[in-house]
């Protein structure tokens, strides 16, 4: 039932506020409320009575338009929390409340109108009728009402795409939690929403990180993210085999191994330059790198089989595992998991003084769990709790969970006289060969041996699952491996072109994540005191991804080179 007084013209229009708050502390008419002693409740002086009376309504509404009317006044209680369950038992009456709701947002108070709002965003009723006053609430200075009505139209997704020209205003507001809030509601119109974009757009640059967020996502549920078109695919490889030569020259690189990934396979791949300056041997798609850090993502493949198998537990101490202590006279050691070890948390240096083959001082430089620093002791820790666990070495685990069952014949932790035949040699600044390494005890932060083209067959697995057979992932360990767990400095992130560029940067499991407008790429990159820089990325919501593998010490120059025209593909 609507309210009688907004049928009046006139004066009799304004009068309807001081009304509706006179029937909440009316006496009980005859034909009022059912319930004397709720109605008493509802005008009560006490806050706790009027709160038991909100709760009876919230569990059982009551569509009396005298407990309507007292509801209604309550919107404006002086306390916030009777306030907040009015507008909830506001919302569990639905359409029957849809009269009271149109008379608030016309001409309640503020307070009123706001909480009417949160009613129609907590129901679950049909709120399509209160189109056109959302609208004309986007305008209002009331930013507790904008925000309110935001949330009301991102309920109704891309039914509420009449409010576009209400909505892009706000993208340009001083407050940034609007400009967030009208993101979302823009993200929840999806493709409704494409006219939006050329005001979109700039947000991805925003100052503040979780409007850049916000943006990123919309502009990926408005314009969902898509393989690049095989001419541009094709006009990629053209430019990589026009410039890279040049690259390599400019920055003293003998050779760069390359592997493109489309629609969730290898597509193209190919090698430039030479293996070894001395030999000039050329790089093909088959010759070995040192992939570096990049070890440190497929030791969490096989952190994700150990989970899978139940046979370990992310946030479980190491060194229950381990079934010793790990590190001398430190008890705070028993608070290091897995996943801090991935996500580089866990306290320790990047590496010990001598490095890790002396065994010497190992430090913790913070409490574990506290802070971010990357970490390759951290990795190593995790390395040996696994091999405590499976009773075998990382190589040997890796080689029967992944490596073989996909059939990579170049890949491999350690080095071995089948790896020498067709292994790359490292190089100075200078293009200067430097002495080999041979790695003869797998070190899971760094000795990984493999090709580009192999190395993206690994980063497919979390793509492609099912090319694993019945040891694959599945969705929720995927998942799990690749949610954005800790956020970084967006120093980190990787210069890439167009809706690639990151507006956010986090670590996942194993993994760096940067934030897109078109998906979350997946990234790692590696560089070994030995003269390798290498770098890989997927999109899984574009089935594409990239592996750049160089021998030489200025090879991430190259690297970016390329990632500024290429990496949006």
């Amino acid at each position: 039932m609507g309210w009688p007084c907004m049928r009046q013209r006139g004066w009799m229009a304004g009068c309807c506020v001081v009304l509706l708050v006179a029937a909440a502390t009316a006496s009980v008419a005859a034909d009022g409320p059912r319930d004397t002693a709720l109605a008493k409740a509802l005008n009560s002086s006490t806050v706790e009575q009027r709160e038991w009376a909100l709760d009876r309504l919230i569990e059982t509404p009551d569509p009396d338009p005298a407990i309507l009317r007292q509801i209604a006044g309550l919107l404006d209680d002086r306390d916030g929390y009777v306030a907040g369950k009015a507008a909830t038992a506001l919302s569990r009456l639905g359409v029957d409340a849809f009269d009271t709701i149109d008379g608030i947002l016309a001409h309640g108070t503020a307070q009123q109108r706001w909480a009417a709002t949160v009613a129609l965003y907590q129901t679950g009723a049909d709120i399509d009728r209160f189109l056109p006053q959302l609208m004309r609430q986007l305008g209002l200075e009331d930013q507790r009402i904008v925000y309110a009505s935001l949330a009301v139209l991102a309920r109704m997704q891309s039914r509420a795409v009449v409010a576009l020209p209400a909505l892009q205003p706000l993208l340009q507001h001083a407050e940034r939690s609007i400009r967030r809030a009208t993101l979302e509601t823009l993200a929840a119109m999806g493709p409704a929403a494409r006219d939006a974009v050329p005001a979109l757009s700039p947000l991805l640059l925003d100052a503040a990180a979780d409007v850049r967020l916000a943006a990123a996502t919309a502009m990926r549920r408005i314009v969902p993210p898509a393989p690049i078109a095989n001419e541009r695919l094709v006009a990629y490889q053209a430019w990589l085999q026009e410039h890279v030569p040049a690259l390599m020259r400019e920055h003293h690189v003998p050779g760069v191994s390359i592997a493109i990934i489309q629609e969730g396979s290898v597509r193209w791949a190919q090698g430039f330059g030479v293996s070894d300056v001395r030999g000039q041997q050329p790089v093909a798609t088959d010759t070995i790198f040192e992939a570096c850090s990049m070890s440190k993502p497929i030791l969490a493949l096989s952190v994700l089989q150990l989970i899978q198998q139940g046979r370990l537990d992310l946030d479980a101490p190491l060194t229950h595992y381990l079934g010793r202590d790990y590190l001398r006279d430190q008890p705070a050691q028993d608070l290091i998991t897995a996943r801090m070890a991935l996500t580089h948390r866990t306290g320790l240096p990047n590496w010990r003084v001598g490095y890790d083959e002396m065994g010497g001082p190992l430090p913790l430089l913070f409490s574990p769990g506290s802070d971010y620093s990357y970490s390759g002791e951290g990795i190593l820790f995790l390395q040996r709790a696994l091999e405590a666990i499976t009773g075998t070495t990382l190589d040997r685990f890796a080689q029967q969970g992944l490596f073989a069952p996909l059939g990579l014949r170049h890949t491999s932790y350690v080095w071995t006289p089948a790896i020498e035949q067709n292994l790359a040699s490292g190089h100075r600044e200078d293009g200067s060969f430097k002495d080999r390494t041979h790695y003869r005890r797998a070190n899971g932060a760094y000795s990984l041996y493999t090709t580009p083209t192999e190395y993206a067959e690994l980063m497919l697995t979390l793509m492609r699952p099912e090319r694993l057979g019945a040891a694959a992932f599945t969705p929720a360990s995927v998942e799990t491996l690749l949610q954005r767990a800790q956020r970084v400095d967006d120093g980190d992130a990787i210069a890439r072109p167009g809706l690639a560029r990151s507006v956010a940067t986090y670590r996942a499991l194993g993994w760096s994540v940067d934030v897109s407008a078109e998906g979350d790429i997946v990234q790692h990159t590696g560089s070994n005191s030995s003269g390798f820089r290498t770098f890989g990325q997927f999109n899984r919501d574009k089935g594409s991804g990239l592996v750049i593998f160089t021998n030489g010490d200025n090879g991430s120059s190259v690297r970016a080179a390329i990632l500024a025209q290429i990496g949006d593909l």
